[in-house]
């Protein structure tokens, strides 16, 4: 049987579509940008459909993630979001005293292992003033950092890690600005002068800082700690004619990356009012004056201490998890 030009350019066309509409593959490239083969699952170990070639790179669809090669089976290139749940195993350290070293032992077979990082939280320092100008600052938050690492080969067998104190606030006795900050977690791997470092949160406004000595071509995720919240008048009312009564919502310490606002380091509600026969001069009254509702530590971990008028709530201390 002879095949003539158009039959053969047929049976051409409708093999080309074929193989594209198993890709799914665009062909309209923009400028800088890269179309992978766009595949399912079912379709991405086929190799009839995609060759198992170590390197190779498709979209899968399905996962709606980069999927590569590595010559045995297929590995998804991780994001932001999603990259702690490629490890099936964790291990949490949390802070014991100041400075302390922990170590982490490297599983044998492990190549690759993922660290978040926590800071320690300021503490809250107590109302200074005698208005509702007054300073009150809860502490600020400490910061975070992520970094996916490399196993070094022929390198050290464990990590040190040092998680970070929560700041003590201030105390009923205490000077206003004696609140302590937190203190900084920090993971050392492979040596001493290549660190992850979550910086600390302060006693009053500010952020927790972060640094980074990078050196293997990981780049981390680093974001810094929270403000403490202002100290904001709520209200302000006339009472009668000679007393005037102010609602002030103290500072609230700052949330630390990762976790849901609200769950500690509130600042204290109080009033306050303006009585004639005191010479003018404002003083605390009713509730959240003597600490009715309690000094607010900060959320764990990371969190800043919330202010009070007696004192301020104590930050919360950091936390480093290990992901393998």
């Amino acid at each position: 049987m002879k095949i003539n030009f158009i039959q053969l350019f047929t049976l051409f066309f409708l093999l080309v579509t074929s193989r594209l509409a198993q890709a799914q593959q665009s062909y309209a490239l923009k400028p800088y940008a890269i179309t992978l083969p766009r595949v399912t699952t079912p379709q991405q170990t086929n190799p009839a459909t995609v060759p198992q070639n170590a390197g190779n790179l498709v979209y899968n669809t399905t996962e709606q993630k980069v999927a590569v090669n590595n010559g045995s089976q297929w590995e998804y290139l991780a994001t932001a979001g999603d990259v702690g749940s490629q490890f099936a195993n964790f291990t949490v350290f949390n802070y014991t005293s100041e400075n302390a070293q922990q170590l982490w032992t490297i599983p044998a077979g492990v190549t690759r292992f993922l660290v978040e990082a926590w800071g320690g939280g300021g503490g809250g320092v107590k109302y200074l003033g005698s208005s509702n100008v007054g300073d009150c600052r809860g502490g600020a938050s400490g910061g975070y950092a992520q970094k996916l690492y490399a196993v070094q080969p022929n390198g050290p067998a464990s990590v040190s890690v040092v998680v970070g104190r929560g700041g003590s606030g201030t105390t009923v006795t205490g000077n206003p600005g004696s609140a302590q900050g937190g203190g900084a977690s920090q993971v050392y791997y492979p040596f001493t002068n290549n660190y992850l470092f979550a910086g600390a949160g302060n006693n009053f406004a500010g952020n927790g800082g972060i640094t980074f000595v990078p050196s293997d071509g990981f780049r981390p995720l680093t974001m810094p700690g929270m403000e403490a919240s202002v100290c904001i008048p709520l209200s302000y009312v006339q009472k009668d004619a000679s007393n005037y009564i102010i609602t002030v919502k103290m500072s609230d310490g700052g949330t630390a990356y990762g976790v849901p606002p609200g769950r500690g380091g509130i600042g204290n509600t109080v009033m306050l009012q303006n009585n004639s026969t005191a010479s003018g001069n404002l003083v605390f009254i009713g509730w959240g004056y003597l600490g009715e509702n309690g000094l607010q530590d900060g959320s764990f971990p990371g969190g800043g201490g919330g202010c009070g008028y007696y004192g301020g709530g104590n930050g919360a201390p950091g936390m480093v998890i290990i992901r393998w």
